[in-house]
């Protein structure tokens, strides 16, 4: 219906008895957005969107308050071609091809995507963690891979990337958990990224790769990658859930331990899915 703005140019309006998305069944309803100017119509957006309440309770993640599996996979944005300039093409053609094998979940490694990446995504209903382009894995070599976050004249740049990853991807239905970038170590500049995302109205779990695996403080999830079965077995249930980030590297081959890796996550519902590394060989 037809919704006049208040003096702020905001529009609140309340939809009754919604139908929420999930990734089984993404429902999305339809907002359209008209300016004109006495009469004469200057401008029409249209957005799709679903209701989907993203949480964590406990050791486990929840959607409108379910517990979701992530079944997912790491992927890049790369076309063989055209290196970087992803078509929009091919973003529906590597996400039908996602879901068609069964995924229901995509980590953006390691860069917010395509702005029509996260529409198709919500479309199609694919959990998407979407993750800041900070990464410092070069300053390994100093023995500090975290270098740069202790560095208080590299905070603008941190923040600058969570920021604008935020205030564009806010509104997208499919995003189920933020990250403050990829092999980025610890420090005060990350710390503050993770205080800026928990002030903003628009809340999502965080996933922080850089903090203790089993024992994170700022971060919603306790992760773990490339591991033995074993090591996947010492994550006890009490705790936050356990997120395998990367795990199964196959890029052009085949993984092992998948069907065991499995077995035991759909039995120790702690564990919460992940990510295999990765869509394709570049």
């Amino acid at each position: 219906k037809l919704i006049k703005p208040q003096k702020d140019n905001s529009l609140v309006f309340t939809i009754d008895s919604p139908t929420l998305w999930n990734a089984e069944e993404p429902f999305t309803y339809e907002l359209k957005i008209t300016l004109t100017n006495n009469g004469k119509l200057l401008e029409t957006h249209t957005k799709k969107f679903g209701f989907a309440e993203y949480k964590v309770v406990g050791n486990k993640l929840l959607l409108n308050g379910r517990q979701i599996t992530l079944k997912g996979i790491n992927r890049h944005e790369h076309d063989p071609k055209n290196g970087r300039a992803i078509t929009v093409e091919r973003i529906e053609r590597e996400l039908k091809t996602i879901k068609e094998h069964n995924m229901n979940a995509i980590r953006c490694a390691h860069y917010p995507n395509h702005p029509a990446f996260y529409e198709v995504a919500t479309e199609l209903g694919i959990y998407v963690m979407d993750e800041a382009d900070i990464e410092t894995h070069g300053a390994e070599v100093t023995g500090d891979i975290g270098l740069f976050s202790k560095i208080p004249e590299w905070y603008p740049a941190f923040i600058d990337r969570v920021e604008r990853m935020y205030e564009r991807d806010k509104n997208e239905t499919c995003i189920s958990i933020w990250t403050i970038g990829n092999e980025n170590g610890q420090g005060e500049n990350i710390d503050k990224c993770i205080e800026y995302l928990r002030s903003r109205k628009v809340q999502k779990a965080i996933m922080h790769t850089g903090e203790d695996y089993k024992n994170p403080q700022l971060g919603d999830f306790r992760s773990i990658g490339y591991f033995t079965m074993s090591a996947l077995m010492s994550y006890a249930e009490v705790g936050k859930p356990v997120m395998m980030l990367e795990y199964g590297h196959a890029m052009g081959n085949s993984p092992g331990l998948m069907e065991d890796t499995w077995d035991y996550v759909y039995t120790h519902r702690q564990i919460c899915g992940g990510y295999v590394w990765e869509f394709k060989n570049h």
